[in-house]
């Protein structure tokens, strides 16, 4: 069991250290997708970002996402970095895929998968949830 949680913290950390890298090297190949998902933003009343406050927030999640991915590769804290790459998922999906009509709606649904994955990372450990579970009754009849 342990060789499989070695394996699964290896690929997610995998997924997340090549975009959060590319992201915080790269700024700018990622820049067109935060300024689509910001005109969408836009329709719903939220404010639109300065472009070097959108260049540091594209450079800032890239190196929070590769630091929290070599943190979950190394073992050091995973179930931390697991928490925290779930936490940093769903702004990036929403970047990424914003709700509109042209968007089908699957690479979105794939990323949420990936978090679910790293929520349920987060919580295992030793091969037992770490969230306390209800006990169950039987009915008396």
């Amino acid at each position: 069991m342990a060789i499989l949680r070695t394996a699964s913290r290896l690929l997610l950390a995998g997924i997340f250290a090549n975009d959060g890298l590319d992201a915080a090297l790269h700024p700018d190949d990622h820049l067109y997708e935060f300024q689509v998902a910001q005109q969408t933003w836009e329709h719903w009343g939220i404010p639109p970002l300065p472009p070097a406050d959108q260049r540091a927030w594209v450079r800032g999640s890239g190196i929070l996402a590769t630091v929290l991915a070599a943190g979950l590769a190394a073992g050091k804290m995973p179930r931390t970095c697991a928490l925290g790459l779930a936490a940093l998922s769903v702004p990036i999906a929403l970047v990424r895929y914003p709700p509109t009509e042209s968007h089908t709606g699957k690479p979105l649904a794939r990323r949420m998968a990936i978090t679910a994955w790293l929520l349920m990372h987060a919580s295992v450990g030793e091969g037992r949830l770490r969230l306390p579970a209800r006990s169950v009754r039987p009915i008396d009849e």
